[in-house]
């Protein structure tokens, strides 16, 4: 988001806040938990989509050497986002109604759980009900 918000015109600020509601939805579509691991997760899928690349590469490069992020999902992750369809253009309002797996299937999100069938780093993932015991 701008650090200048207030300043922006209209058409800036509805920008804004689509963008800062997406990266919210693609924790859900990615699967990634809101943690640091899965933030570092959902910022290497979102690099191949081009969102905010200038820092990216960065974030990526320290997230891997700083153990937030194992090597081998975060190139799972970068993977996962070139695959997708762009993002950014997507109708996702009219995708709300729809189930989550069909929503994947559209925009080609491999389940994250078959996109790292692997061991994750620590809470990368959002928890699966389907794979918890009760």
């Amino acid at each position: 988001m701008s650090r200048v918000f207030t300043s922006l015109d209209p058409v800036r600020k509805w920008l804004s806040d689509r963008l800062t509601v997406l990266h919210d939805l693609w924790h859900i579509l990615a699967g990634y938990d809101a943690t640091p691991a899965g933030e570092s997760a959902l910022m290497c899928f979102s690099l191949p989509q081009r969102v905010n690349d200038r820092a990216l590469p960065i974030f990526v490069a320290m997230s891997v050497s700083t153990g937030k992020i194992r090597l081998h999902d975060a190139i799972a992750a970068l993977r996962r986002g070139r695959r997708a369809v762009y993002l950014t253009e997507q109708p996702v309002e009219r995708l709300l109604p729809l189930s989550l797996d069909r929503v994947r299937e559209l925009l080609r999100i491999t389940p994250p759980h078959a996109a790292h069938a692997r061991d994750v780093t620590a809470e990368m993932l959002i928890p699966d009900p389907a794979r918890t015991s009760h």
